[in-house]
């Protein structure tokens, strides 16, 4: 056995041995008190919900920003050259960025 279970179980029998301790009744406070700080504390699954719906807009817009800018460049790549100049500034264009 891995040591880790050993220990747990020899916890496990020394608290079956304890003495059981007769359970002094709630205060009648206690369970208003205990509800009302779980019902104002923010779930942490309504934290991840409005971070996943902040990131969900953010990736719609950054994807029509992409879409609209492959379509304003996409019109002008299409169109062929009319003249050997611009071709061959256009061939100048790209050789001069590699």
């Amino acid at each position: 056995m891995k040591r880790r279970q050993v220990d747990l179980d020899r916890l496990l029998a020394a608290a079956r041995k304890a003495p059981v301790q007769a359970l002094e009744p709630m205060p009648a406070h206690l369970p208003t008190r205990v509800l009302a700080q779980l019902r104002s504390e923010p779930q942490t699954n309504e934290l991840l919900v409005a971070w996943g719906r902040a990131l969900r807009v953010g990736l719609g817009l950054a994807l029509a920003i992409m879409l609209a800018c492959v379509a304003w460049n996409y019109r002008d790549l299409s169109l062929a050259p009319q003249n050997f100049l611009e071709l061959a500034t256009l061939r100048a264009n790209l050789d001069s960025d590699l």
